[in-house]
């Protein structure tokens, strides 16, 4: 089983939105959060949830893009994760097509759902139990909220993986046009204020640096 971990702040309040600022805000998560969910998502279908949770998570994707996916859109010809993930226009939120980026560690843990999966490249990547077909949007977020409640994080929203993803880039020294255009905004004025206090964490950012 791979756990995420998020290394750095560890401050409970954070420096979006405030913590327990009402239920069904986007806040962002702490790491201890993050690591708090992801240890709790076991059991029949814990590789496909933490594959769901992943793609919030570790590629900033909103929980109606990731309810659209099929198997080749994440599964390389070579069986592994592709390092990106390229959504059409009429799935996304502005209908423009977009490409999400994955982290190394969010690839290990959507790989251990792929090799569980036998379908072809067509079929949805997260199939409904009752219908075989994709899941829709809103059964994918109540999924997701679920998740959180079973974690004890009541004061959340699915929401808040995407969240949580953007304020991790911020405080590792991203600078906002990057994370914009990982969140695929078409303005900076959006990210801005989705992102709330825009002082990164320094420690994070300079820590990050490798020769």
């Amino acid at each position: 089983m791979i756990i995420l971990v998020m290394n750095g702040n560890k401050n409970k309040q954070s420096r979006g939105r405030k913590l327990g600022s009402g239920n069904g805000s986007a806040r962002p998560l702490t790491d201890n959060e993050v690591r708090q969910l992801f240890a709790s998502i076991y059991g029949k279908h814990g590789h496909r949830n933490r594959a769901l949770v992943s793609l919030l998570f570790h590629c900033g994707m909103r929980c109606g893009e990731a309810s659209g996916l099929s198997i080749g859109q994440l599964r390389a010809p070579n069986g592994k994760v592709r390092d990106s993930i390229v959504i059409a226009g009429v799935n996304m939120k502005g209908k423009v097509s977009h490409r999400y980026y994955v982290s190394n560690v969010g690839k290990l843990i959507i790989g251990e759902y792929l090799n569980l999966l036998s379908g072809d490249d067509s079929e949805p990547l997260f199939p409904s139990p009752k219908t075989g077909k994709l899941m829709t949007a809103n059964s994918v977020s109540r999924l997701v909220k679920n998740i959180f409640r079973n974690a004890g994080i009541d004061d959340a929203s699915s929401h808040s993986g995407r969240s949580t993803f953007s304020r991790k880039l911020l405080d590792c020294g991203v600078g906002i046009e990057v994370i914009s255009k990982c969140l695929a905004h078409k303005n900076l004025s959006t990210t801005i204020s989705y992102l709330g206090n825009l002082q990164p964490n320094a420690q994070n950012a300079v820590s990050g640096i490798q020769y």
